[in-house]
């Protein structure tokens, strides 16, 4: 028996007939046959997705994508095109096609490395049908430095330290022809931030953006700097935001980056730590206590400059308030106060002291301005040491930038100030002046919002806490110029009469003294006095509470702060406070900041850092970290704090104190502020 020959196989083949992967834009060619189709009927074409078909014939089609893409409407995506035989529509084939928009390189700059340190970032890309691989079309990478396929670039850059700049292309693997993008980029290798010989394991201590000024001296004369930048809990600073603005004899630098891969910062288990800043200038090496904690993280540190750069100085640094950071919140009206000396002494007293107050409209004014200052001993422009019987009236103008930092312009009568200011909070501004020092001092202040006014005598019926530093002239060995402090307590009647009860630190030895005199207030809070012997004069931020210059020519200038908490016992001192020294009258002045905690009982122990100059600040100052102190103490009524063989301090409150530094072999003593 004959058997009848087998049927022809019957079934639809489609090419291409796997996956298709294209960009917008792109067409794809298909071709369909029949297996056994004897009336040679082809196919036809359907497609369901985004894209069009033409050219479709019995045998062939184009696949059309989108040209673009647009969200929500379906461009993106699979698309499938089928191919259904015509004589028998249960026979099809059918193949799918991803449509995505071309490649694109969305990394558009890149982080710092550091020499030495192991670097990992990733170039990341959009798009691209397909697999999109990456590889550099031009320029290199940093040695120690490589970029794989996917991106990563990794490695240890060995150096020098520089920007490397480079393109980056992207290539996609589409069906229908590769598409490609390229990005420039570039890394700056910095040096490797210096070894930090201090505590540490505790830098969540520090930890948020801060804004600090210093004022010292260099070789040549006086130095002030300012900035801000931030930290970020774990030893690494200004990886936010870092700048800082210096003014020495050499000139004015405003708003110099910190290099944050060169910076660092750490903390040890007693709240001191070290910081190294670094600049296209070099870098600096900071020590510094820790203070005023909120929920863990310190408002407030006192540092020193601990280096052998040249430059030795004092210096705050305070936690800022980033909901502050616009003119619109600098606004109502301020006291403040700044002081320098203003060059190397040597046979002349040379310092600057100002107060005074102002409004700030919340847009960029200042309006109602009212200061007195002393330069050298000539009050207010007069021609010697007058007592004002007004202030110098002042305008002028002031920006805030999204990062903290600003300025502030006084215009004073034909004179213009400026100065770069940094805000801490919508209350307190701290500022420095960048004029070349051969037209105005260098100086640091700050300015306080002020409450309580208008003001009246009863704002100022205390007692206060008075403290302040100035120059004395012809009181040290060799009728040399040495430093001043005075420290006291401050009353005034409501008759109008004051009492200023304290002591004076001057040649290393303390003397104590009684001055009386009669004040007036003004609305804006400016206190003035007649008699006495050497008359203050303030500009209250609150009631008992001031910016306080002395009218006499060694140019005194300091605080007053209204004195709470008494009648005062040892218990008042308790707990751990931070300290250092401010307002840096002489340039061999000793800097130091610290620790101590008190019992509450009468001891008092802790540990500071110090850093002296030897014959001038560029040479070889002595540098002593981690010195521990050991005191016993006791606490008069009235709030004066006597440590056996230690300084003497006034109690402003429990949780503030002012320490007068004296000492027989230290002619620079200096005023200390305590905060816990």
């Amino acid at each position: 028996m004959k058997l009848d020959p087998p049927s022809a196989p019957f079934g639809v083949t489609l090419t291409p007939g796997s996956a298709q992967a294209i960009d917008f834009g792109q067409t794809v060619s298909l071709s369909a046959s029949v297996a056994g189709d004897s009336s040679n009927k082809g196919v036809t074409w359907t497609l369901q997705g985004a894209g069009t078909l033409s050219g479709e014939t019995a045998t062939s089609a184009i696949y059309n994508a989108p040209s673009s893409g647009n969200a929500g409407s379906g461009n993106t995506g699979t698309t499938t095109v089928t191919a259904t035989s015509a004589a028998d529509s249960t026979k099809v084939a059918s193949v799918t096609i991803g449509v995505t928009s071309p490649p694109s390189v969305m990394t558009t700059s890149l982080p710092p490395g550091t020499q030495g340190t192991v670097y990992s970032q990733t170039v990341t890309t959009s798009g691209g049908a397909g697999t999109v691989t990456l590889a550099l079309s031009s320029g290199s990478l940093a040695a120690g430095l490589n970029m794989d396929s996917s991106g990563h670039i990794t490695g240890t850059p060995t150096g020098p330290r520089g920007t490397s700049s480079f393109t980056v292309k992207a290539t996609d693997s589409s069906s229908a022809g590769a598409k490609s993008a390229v990005q420039n980029l570039s890394i700056t290798i910095d040096g490797s931030a210096p070894a930090l010989n201090c505590g540490s394991g505790h830098e969540s201590l520090l930890n948020g953006q801060y804004a600090f000024t210093m004022q010292g001296f260099n070789a040549n004369g006086a130095a002030a700097l300012g900035g801000v930048f931030d930290a970020d809990g774990a030893g690494h600073i200004a990886r936010a935001v870092g700048v800082e603005d210096v003014n020495s004899s050499s000139g004015i630098q405003t708003n110099v980056p910190i290099i944050s891969a060169s910076s660092a910062y750490s903390v040890g288990a007693d709240n001191r730590g070290c910081m190294a800043i670094a600049t296209s200038a070099g870098t600096s090496i900071y020590r510094f206590a820790l203070g005023v904690f909120n929920s863990g993280v310190a408002s407030k540190g006192r540092f020193i400059e601990f280096d052998n750069t040249g430059t030795l100085g004092s210096g705050v640094m305070e936690k800022q308030d980033p909901s502050a950071f616009s003119a619109s919140q600098f606004n109502g009206s301020y006291a403040f106060g700044a002081d320098i000396t203003t060059t190397l002494i040597n046979g002349a007293r040379n310092r600057f002291a100002m107060v005074g107050a102002f409004a700030a409209d919340g847009s960029a004014g200042i309006t109602n301005g009212e200061l007195d200052a002393n330069d050298s001993g000539d009050t207010n422009k007069s021609g010697g040491l007058n007592y004002p019987t007004s202030g110098l009236p002042f305008t002028g103008s002031y920006t805030v930038s999204s990062n903290g930092r600003g300025t502030m312009v006084f215009k004073v009568g034909t004179q213009t100030v400026n100065m770069s200011s940094y805000v801490i909070s919508a209350s307190e501004v701290l500022f420095i002046s960048v004029d070349p020092q051969s037209s105005d001092p260098p100086f640091t202040g700050s300015a306080l919002k002020q409450s309580g006014g208008p003001f009246s005598i009863s704002s100022v019926s205390g007692p206060s806490v008075l403290y302040v530093s100035g120059l004395c002239g012809s009181c040290g060995p060799n009728l040399t110029i040495v430093s001043d402090l005075i420290a006291g307590i401050f009353t005034v009647s409501n008759s109008g009469s004051y009492t200023f009860n304290g002591d004076e630190s001057l040649a290393g030895g303390i003397s104590s003294f009684n001055d009386t005199a009669t004040v007036s207030v003004a609305a804006n809070g400016r206190v003035t006095a007649l008699g006495g012997t050497r008359p203050p004069l303030l500009y209250l931020v609150s009631p008992g509470r001031g910016f306080v210059m002395l009218v006499d020519g060694g140019v005194y200038a300091g605080f007053a702060e209204l004195q709470t908490g008494g009648p005062f016992t040892n218990h008042s001192a308790n707990g751990t406070y931070v300290f250092g020294s401010i307002t840096v009258t002489h340039q061999d002045i000793t800097h130091e900041s610290g620790v101590a905690t008190y019992d509450g009982v009468g001891s008092v122990t802790g540990t500071s850092d110090t850093a002296l100059a030897a014959s001038s600040p560029s040479s070889n100052p002595t540098l002593k970290p981690d010195q521990a102190f050991s005191y016993t103490y006791l606490v008069s009524p009235n709030g004066k704090l006597a440590l056996t063989h230690g300084p003497l301090i006034y109690i402003i409150s429990p949780t503030r104190q002012v320490v007068l530094n004296a000492d027989p072999s230290d002619m620079y003593a200096r005023i200390e502020p305590v905060e816990q």
